[in-house]
């Protein structure tokens, strides 16, 4: 999913553009929901630790149930900010597995 946000992205040219894009928008919160999905799941306690499972299923909790409109600040921030270190965390577990 992180690859998908991306090349949605990068189809877009600009986060902005995707987002203001109708199938842009929906693919990028369908992507967020679906690793705030993915790392609630997570068994293994101290990957859960490490890549803050807890933070991504608010987000997807957010996203999922609108509460009180989302924001695409809050998006945006998620995207640039946080996505970069969950995939940076994700490929260090693995690599370190």
């Amino acid at each position: 999913m992180i690859l998908d946000i991306e090349r949605i992205i990068e189809r877009h040219e600009s986060l902005d553009k995707a987002l203001d894009d109708f199938e842009g928008n929906h693919a990028l919160l369908m992507c967020l929901q679906q690793i705030g999905e993915a790392l609630g799941k997570l068994k293994n306690e101290s990957w859960k630790i490490e890549l803050e499972s807890k933070e991504a299923s608010l987000m997807r909790n957010y996203i999922v149930h609108d509460y009180l409109g989302i924001k695409l600040e809050i998006i945006k921030k998620t995207i640039t900010i946080n996505i970069p270190v969950i995939k940076e965390k994700i490929l260090n577990l693995i690599h370190n597995k």
